[in-house]
């Protein structure tokens, strides 16, 4: 398993499925408000998807 942490005390953890051949990816947003965190997701998102694909 694999945690990196970000700042504004956001994280992605990245570990292998333990019954198929893939990675899982979870995401933590922590943020004032929904509207926040949800521009935030979305952000991290974007940039993850940049290195990705």
């Amino acid at each position: 398993m694999l945690k990196f942490l970000l700042e504004d005390n956001c994280s992605v953890v990245v570990r292998p499925s333990g019954t198929e051949p893939k990675l899982k990816t979870y995401l933590s947003v922590s943020a004032g408000s929904m509207d926040e965190a949800e521009k935030a997701e979305k952000k991290i998102c974007e940039d993850l998807n940049r290195y990705f694909q």
